[in-house]
């Protein structure tokens, strides 16, 4: 009991001491200079921390705006890999025409037109690519070079779109476009072999230049790529191409003629209609 009381009485001399420091600190204060506001002041600021009227915030916004935006985030799921999965109840839906597998969707990359080039760098390309797991969507031309992605790139990796064509020809020295049997050879026996049945049939690689279309490429088990969202835009773009390119052979072939002469001069004295009536011009034998 006695402890107990000697401990007690020991707290309250450190609270005492405790409290006294307190005040002392307090009235050791600054003066406040002014009164401070009952809340903190609010500040709008930009992106790049410029100060901005909060009254352009309260812009009213419209209450089916909210239910608009869902709806189109709807449209969007539905109609991309991950509806394959929402839709069906629980099924397997399609999705560009094809069963959804239970993986998930790779990254695409697009060809459009690929004229070809060094041989080395397209293959390093290749190989980078088929690293990267990528699909490859072949939208457009893809020639020379541009055909060993088939020696490299998993086929059940590729697709080939309507506009698509391989174009195979030998491989030529940089120095003399003289043609490179060895880098033929060797080019030839890279590619998949159907690749190199279809090729044979029409004589090899010696012959010029060989174009497999898309519908043989389709016909050999290659897989038909679905719609391009960017097909129409591709189209609009070349033929203000096409528009543009006319309109410069247009105004190439307006320079043929000689310069207009202008206006007739006002102190120029007209041909009088009688002599131009009176003269004889015999036309025809």
């Amino acid at each position: 009991m006695t402890k107990l009381f000697l401990a007690s009485v020991a707290a309250l001399s450190v609270l005492s001491a405790s409290a006294a420091h307190a005040r002392e600190w307090q009235g050791n204060m600054p003066k406040p200079i002014g009164k401070l506001p009952s809340y903190p002041p609010v500040v709008c600021v930009t992106p790049n921390w410029t100060s901005e009227p909060c009254e352009a915030r309260n812009e009213a916004r419209d209450p089916l705006q909210g239910l608009w935006d869902f709806l189109k985030w709807m449209a969007v799921v539905e109609a991309s890999w991950l509806g394959t999965v929402l839709q069906g109840g629980g099924k397997l839906a399609k999705y560009d025409g094809h069963e959804w597998n239970g993986e998930w969707p790779r990254q695409t990359t697009k060809l459009y037109y690929e004229p070809g080039g060094i041989l080395q760098e397209h293959e390093k390309r290749w190989q980078d690519l088929a690293k990267s797991g990528d699909n490859v969507e072949i939208r457009d031309m893809c020639a020379s070079g541009c055909t060993m992605i088939l020696a490299y790139v998993p086929r059940e990796r590729i697709c080939f779109g309507e506009r698509s064509a391989l174009l195979f020809h030998a491989a030529r020295n940089a120095r003399d476009l003289s043609i490179s049997v060895n880098t033929t050879v060797r080019m030839f026996y890279s590619y998949p072999r159907d690749i190199q049945e279809w090729l044979r049939e029409r004589g090899g690689l010696a012959v010029g230049n060989v174009i497999a279309p898309a519908s043989d490429l389709w016909a050999m088990g290659y897989r038909k790529c679905g719609p391009d969202p960017n097909e129409e835009l591709r189209e609009q773009q070349e033929w203000a191409e096409k528009d543009r390119k006319a309109e410069e052979i247009y105004k190439d072939w307006q320079k043929t003629f000689p310069p207009d002469p202008g206006p007739p001069d006002p102190n120029e004295v007209p041909i009088p209609m009688t002599i131009i009536r009176s003269t004889n011009i015999r036309t025809g034998g």
